[in-house]
């Protein structure tokens, strides 16, 4: 049925493991975040690379591993806001086509495959709240104590002490 729910919520979450228990980032990777590798980017663009920086998700994007990546989604951003001030200066629909049929901007289509790209790296980065489930990021509180901390990470119970073999005494 359209617009139905296919599984109630609780049963979306994983929880009998699967692939992984996900990731928990205690704070960014890196010590400050990269400059937006563009020359003379645009306002928008700008404002977005800085949002994405400032967001938690980002901790867990290493600038160095990730750099090729990071500017392809810089420069389609950036390719798509000069398109649009393309397409706004010279209107939605382009050169007369054949049989005098008004056709749509050329620009259009590379807006459109654009689009595509930057959506695909959003993905790929977890901008998105489906991608975000998807790599089951887990964000820890700041003042999350060192020992719940190591309990998480290294998967023991939270109540579980650390034990003593036991001593069997037959006399």
């Amino acid at each position: 049925m359209p617009g139905a729910r296919q599984k109630p919520p609780g049963q979306l979450a994983n929880s009998r493991g699967g692939r992984g228990r996900g990731v928990t980032l205690a704070g960014p990777i890196w010590s400050e975040p990269p400059a937006i590798p563009l020359e003379s980017p645009l306002p928008k663009v700008k404002l977005i690379w800085d949002a994405f920086w400032r967001s938690k998700v980002s901790w867990a994007v290493d600038p160095d591993a990730d750099a090729e990546p990071l500017c392809q989604w810089a420069e389609a951003m950036q390719r798509r806001g000069e398109l649009w001030a393309k397409v706004d200066a010279k209107g939605y629909s382009g050169p007369w086509g054949p049989f005098d049929s008004l056709m749509p901007n050329p620009d259009l289509v590379m807006i459109k495959h654009l689009d595509r790209e930057i959506a695909r790296l959003r993905e790929h980065f977890g901008m998105t709240p489906t991608s975000r489930f998807r790599l089951q990021l887990t964000i820890a509180e700041a003042g999350l104590q060192a020992d719940r901390l190591d309990r998480i990470l290294n998967r023991k119970a939270p109540g579980a002490t650390e034990s003593k073999p036991r001593v069997l005494n037959f006399a």
